[in-house]
């Protein structure tokens, strides 16, 4: 028998949506956080499902397709989207939302519930729903929420056709909200919780993770001054794994250095050893200094990387804007981070190549935030003083400007005065010398030099500078089997003397490409991959045990 109450509460919902006018507004509430769009649900699914088999991973039962396919859920080429919204931002009234191309009908009669007139209430997990058919497609809303199937119910927010297989949408309230939960996190952790993000284990602590929320306030805080909307687009196909990333900037935000048309611009010479990572083009559009603003407001939120408490805010708030007044003068790059052989420094393999506006006074600007960096980490309480020492060498030839180096001594810093194991460890991270050497040559009026290579790599590299052709926005490629091999080489030399210890298995060849571009108030980062490169990595996610493509 129907049950009583719910009848009569959508005979009245029926009544009060007849008398509404029909508006042709989109089905989001106008309070929508986030949201979840899956593209032809029946074919994505399938998509996943084989590619999980080929890679080992665990997948969904395949009686689960039938059951998706049946014709009422109408389910085939049609979009499903689940998510969050909260009247007038209040998180106590959080609540769920759907929209579906199911009629109210067949929902009713999946789950079991009522129908009056267009109106389907059925219940899900304990929890009771009211469905309409709104802007084309069904709504779905808590019983309790029914009122956001009201025509009138104010300025709905526009669904935009998906672009990709599965996308997550963040509205600029959503960022505003999650903004405020980091804050709470953040000001609630001691010294003890910050440090614990050296502690990461696996799984992950509950201190460690309250750590890792609180320490991003300061990117949470960056991103919501900077974006409207960020949205994540994942897409499969039978030759390709995408990733895409969109960040709708806010108005005050969105200025650009230059037009995006094809430019020559310098690009580095070749080196007898392979890239690991690659990334060239025009940066004109901006985007690169944005993406900086927010990787700085990342760091900002790591102080225990020198285990300190906090970075003092003037200091680097200074060491930020010269940093952005740097990276907003470039207009071109070519940027590589290199392979190394078994003699081979660790971390002494970045060149990058760069078109700026002005490069002495781009050189000014990088000393400027070099001096802002040590007295930021001067006036924190800071255990590892990791200062940098900025002096001149005539490494070019004597017709050639000085070469700035920025010389920085983590052996010491770790250790007053290192011992001889940090200094071995120094020797073996960054040469004979156990420092760090970063270079910057000035090549003309508009043209500069950065490494960290040896000194006879980095004439070779400057002699090798030539220009080339530079198209619109930045791209780039990453051999994820490099990079692979390259911490692994880090992390072998570390646990050299540690009992039972077996190095991680090598990846296949393991290629994906980058691409970084703005137009239209948006910032786009893509990454994408042969499906070769996503099966190689899906099967290290295999967990010992799990039978291939079991599901169990």
């Amino acid at each position: 028998m129907p049950n009583v109450r719910r009848v009569t509460a959508a005979l009245l919902l029926a009544t009060l949506l007849a008398c509404q006018p029909a508006q042709a507004q989109g089905p989001l509430p106008p309070d929508w956080l986030a949201t979840l769009t899956i593209r032809d649900p029946l074919e994505t699914l399938s998509r996943v499902q084989g590619m999980a088999a080929d890679a080992g991973l665990p997948v969904l039962g395949k009686e689960w397709l039938p059951l998706l396919a049946a014709p009422d859920l109408k389910l085939a080429g049609g979009s499903v989207t689940v998510g969050v919204a909260a009247p007038d931002g209040e998180l106590e009234r959080l609540h769920l939302f759907a929209t579906t191309p199911t009629p109210p009908a067949a929902l009713v009669e999946t789950f079991g519930g009522d129908l009056t007139g267009d109106i389907g209430i059925f219940t899900v997990g304990g929890i009771e729903f009211a469905s309409r058919v709104r802007g084309g497609v069904t709504m779905v809303a808590p019983f309790d929420r029914q009122a956001l199937l009201q025509d009138d119910l104010g300025a709905r927010a526009a669904q935009p056709e998906p672009t990709h297989d599965v996308t997550l949408r963040v509205s600029q309230q959503g960022l505003d909200q999650l903004r405020q939960r980091v804050e709470l996190q953040h000001a609630g952790r001691s010294r003890g919780q910050r440090i614990a993000l050296n502690e990461l284990g696996w799984p992950p602590s509950a201190r460690w993770i309250d750590a890792a929320i609180g320490g991003n306030l300061p990117l949470a805080e960056r991103v919501s001054e900077l974006f409207r909307e960020v949205s994540l687009g994942v897409s499969l196909t039978d030759e390709e794994f995408s990733v895409e990333v969109v960040a709708d900037e806010l108005g005050s935000n969105a200025a650009t250095t230059g037009a995006g048309n094809q430019q020559v611009a310098p690009r580095l010479g070749d080196s007898p050893r392979l890239p690991i990572a690659t990334l060239a083009g025009d940066a004109r559009s901006g985007a690169l200094r944005t993406l900086m603003s927010v990787w700085l407001a990342y760091c900002q939120g790591r102080p225990d990387e020198l285990e300190a408490s906090v970075y003092p805010g003037e200091e680097y708030a200074e060491f930020e804007a010269r940093t952005l007044a740097a990276v907003g003068m470039v207009t071109a790059a070519d940027a590589v981070l290199l392979t190394r052989t078994a003699e081979d420094p660790f971390y002494s393999n970045r060149a990058a190549v760069l078109r700026v506006s002005d490069a002495e006074q781009f050189l000014a600007e990088v000393r400027a935030a070099t001096d802002a960096w040590n007295r930021t980490v001067a006036a924190s309480d800071a255990r590892i003083k990791l200062a940098v020492q900025v002096d001149e060498e005539q490494l070019l030839g004597e017709d050639q400007p000085p070469v700035t180096r920025f010389v920085s001594d983590l052996g010491a810093a770790l250790e007053d005065p290192p011992s001889a194991d940090t200094q071995a460890i120094m020797r073996r991270y960054y040469g004979v010398d156990g420092l760090h050497v970063g270079k910057l040559a000035v090549l003309g009026d508009t043209q500069v030099l950065l490494a960290d290579v040896p000194t006879p790599e980095f004439r070779e590299l400057a002699a090798g500078v030539r220009p080339g052709q530079q198209p619109g926005g930045l791209s780039g490629r990453v051999w994820l089997d490099r990079y692979a091999a390259w911490q692994n080489a880090v992390l072998s030399d570390y646990m050299a003397d540690a009992i039972g210890f077996t190095a991680p298995k090598q990846l296949p060849e393991s290629p994906l490409a980058i691409a970084i571009g703005r137009s239209d108030r948006a910032i786009t980062v893509r990454v994408s991959a042969e499906r070769t490169t996503a099966l190689n990595l899906g099967r290290r996610l295999v967990p010992s045990g799990v039978k291939a493509g079991s599901g169990q």
